[in-house]
């Protein structure tokens, strides 16, 4: 059986059914809107430069390597946290050790064997970019170790990093090769 009609039982007090929903309704459109606005993503965006080709004095296979190479910037003013930087694509056994942000100290490509910290750089610190495309380029630099017997190349990096709380990504080109000991074939190792 239907419940009954308010209009048909002048005796009975109205319902407040439709002023609950209405409310609720408009509650819930209020934080709706608010809350896509709270989750749409305007953090800055990372990129960087690619690096020309560089081949390193030949090494022992696992000797530490830094190459300070990648120019870092933001396409509008903020801060982003890299969080990690991977080898996207390489062959012949290269592994990345370690890396460090600091603001361009000039010059251009650089490779020299050692750490990250015998370089000047702080790896253990916070790995930050601050600084906008226009007004001028942070410094990536990696330690990289060869990990097989022969040359190895790396050709592409991800640089993983945090904007505004969002997890991002950005492949850039690398382009070194560590060289093994006696390599003549690889043009980069002569």
């Amino acid at each position: 059986m239907p419940p009954p009609d308010d209009a048909a039982h002048p005796g009975k007090a109205p319902s407040r059914r439709p002023v609950v929903y209405a409310s609720a309704a408009a509650a819930l459109l209020a934080l709706g809107a608010g809350g896509c606005f709270a989750l749409t993503d305007n953090g800055p965006r990372l990129s960087g430069g690619s690096v020309i080709s560089l081949g390193s004095p030949p090494s022992n296979t696992r000797a530490p390597f830094v190459r300070e190479f990648i120019s870092l910037c933001l396409d509008h003013p903020g801060a982003v946290s890299v969080t990690d930087v991977r080898p996207v694509k390489s062959e012949g056994g290269i592994a990345i050790q370690g890396f460090a942000v600091r603001p361009w100290a000039g010059g251009g490509s650089v490779g020299e064997p050692g750490t990250l910290t015998a370089a000047g750089y702080h790896p253990n610190g916070r790995q930050q970019v601050t600084i906008t495309c226009s007004a001028g380029r942070a410094e990536l630099a990696v330690q990289l170790e060869r990990t097989g017997d022969g040359s190895a190349t790396l050709d592409e990096i991800a640089v993983d990093y945090l904007s505004d709380g969002y997890r991002r990504t950005v492949d850039l080109t690398a382009q070194i090769t560590l060289c093994a000991l006696h390599d003549q074939v690889n043009p980069n190792c002569r």
